[in-house]
């Protein structure tokens, strides 16, 4: 009989954020290695009742659009399905990517099912969040982290960040990226994923780039900053939505003062993957602010694309980039990088090449589907809490949580 699990906390299968992807990528491939694997989804996400195998589960409300009451369904979407899956749906784990099911996460225990959870990243240091909604989110991860078997860190960074007595529930566990099947370059098809016209005169080679939720932890208004204050005469693109009124309006303001000559566009969110195929793979470069913690699937997305990298100095940035490519702390900063880059782009043709090697060698999707199965396997077998693993596929000795190469 082949073991059953359960994704839960992504949207869906769509393509939306980093859960999303991590869902739509990893469960079909446990589908290949002989799972039998079911996937949330939200009511108004899509309409399949199967996605390369793996069995779409709707949540029988349609979310909100508003957002803070968005935030109230969420937590409600995810206890509905760590209820539902190892109860009705009998499933042997019940992965959830993300800890809003904090509450109920002993439940699938007491049916004898196992449960891990994905901390993402370090989501109670975001200042997109007050003191209290802090608190109240490192206070849902701490209780998370009392029922669960296991903490999935997509980082090795992130391992300070989970408090040591539960060290040994920690696995480390990465996301992945795919070789690009870079489609020619296409305006329509560009202007027609975007919600702005200001795409319609960008030329290939000739544009930065930014992608991610337009949110203060991800440094947009770095990023502008920066780019107003730079010689540049290229026009930066920034692909993604605003999710805080008054965070846009930061960002319209650091526009202000700009010089002549400068254009920045906001495309708004594009979820059509051919066409961020196309914007990554023609930039001149790719700008990456994300400094909260984790592997951010952005950032391997433009690695894949062997663009040009300059990100936020972080060690989470460092821990995925390494030493090819450049990093900022502020806007001067970014603007000095963005000069010498503009200066002369050959020089950076080596960082494109070894940002290329390093995404394919560490973090292919098939070797992380790999790296789940034998996780699960030996999940299933028996706990790995407090003994030693021994498996290449998890890159040399688990125990205790402590990987060793």
């Amino acid at each position: 009989m082949s073991t059953k699990v359960a994704v839960i906390g992504a949207r869906g299968i769509s393509n939306w954020g980093g859960f999303e992807t991590a869902a739509r990528e990893i469960a079909p491939r446990l589908v290949e290695r002989g799972y039998d694997v079911c996937c949330s989804c939200e009511k108004n996400s899509c309409d399949l009742d199967t996605f390369k195998g793996v069995k779409m589960i709707y949540f029988p409300v349609r979310m909100p659009k508003n957002y803070g009451l968005r935030k109230i369904f969420e937590v409600l979407y995810d206890l509905y399905f760590v209820i539902r899956c190892p109860t009705a749906l009998n499933c042997d784990i019940v992965y959830s990517l993300g800890y809003n099911a904090n509450i109920l996460t002993l439940l699938p225990k007491l049916f004898g099912k196992k449960i891990v959870f994905n901390m993402a990243g370090v989501e109670w240091e975001r200042s997109k969040f007050s003191r209290v909604q802090q608190f109240i989110v490192k206070s849902l991860f701490l209780l998370a982290s009392i029922g669960t078997n296991h903490i999935i860190i997509d980082h090795e960074k992130l391992r300070p960040y989970v408090p040591s007595r539960y060290h040994d529930k920690t696995v480390y566990l990465t996301y992945g990226a795919n070789e690009p099947i870079v489609p020619r370059w296409d305006a329509a098809k560009l202007s027609e994923h975007s919600k702005s016209d200001g795409v319609s005169r960008i030329v290939p080679n000739e544009y930065w780039l930014a992608v991610a939720r337009l949110e203060p932890d991800q440094q947009i208004e770095t990023i502008v900053k920066a780019y107003c204050q730079s010689a540049s005469t290229k026009p930066l693109v920034v692909v993604g939505d605003f999710t805080s009124g008054g965070y846009e309006q930061s960002v319209m303001d650091a526009l202000h003062d700009q010089r002549l000559h400068k254009e920045v566009i906001f495309t708004g969110g594009i979820y059509d993957q051919d066409t961020l195929a196309m914007l990554r793979h023609n930039c001149l470069a790719y700008l990456h602010g994300h400094c909260r913690g984790g592997t951010n699937p952005s950032l391997l997305e433009a690695m894949v694309n062997r663009d040009i990298i300059i990100a936020h100095d972080n060690k989470f940035n460092r821990g995925v980039c390494g030493d090819f490519a450049l990093y900022f702390r502020d806007a001067d900063e970014l603007s000095d990088k963005m000069r010498m880059i503009e200066n002369d782009p050959s020089a950076y043709a080596e960082f494109k090449n070894g940002i290329y090697e390093r995404v394919k060698a560490e973090y292919s999707w098939d070797k992380v589907a790999d790296q789940y199965d034998v996780f699960f396997r030996q999940l299933l077998k028996k706990d790995i809490v407090g003994r030693a693993t021994k498996d290449k596929l998890f890159g040399g000795w688990i125990k205790n949580g402590q990987q060793r190469t």
